[in-house]
């Protein structure tokens, strides 16, 4: 069933991503002009969600006793506040 369905899903999300492309593109003004007053927050908390994927990361290979794979990770959120 799933070859036979594949074809058509793929024309389906084509021809959706290029209407909603178009009307994004000449249709949608958007509401409001933050200029640029929301990069601040969305890049901090980009990075503590990317540190605490890293202490995760650490913390289960530390659980897992791969302590050479947990001590190579160790300088890493070292490195992304730097």
């Amino acid at each position: 069933l799933n070859p036979l369905v594949l074809p058509f899903v793929t024309i389906y999300f084509g021809i959706g991503y290029v209407v909603v492309k178009y009307k994004l593109m000449y249709f949608h003004e958007p509401l409001y002009e933050g200029e640029g007053s929301v990069w601040p927050k969305l890049v901090t908390r980009a990075v503590i969600a990317l540190l605490l994927l890293q202490l995760t990361t650490i913390g289960l290979f530390t659980i897992k006793d791969a302590t050479l794979q947990s001590s190579f990770l160790i300088p890493l959120p070292f490195i992304t506040l730097y």
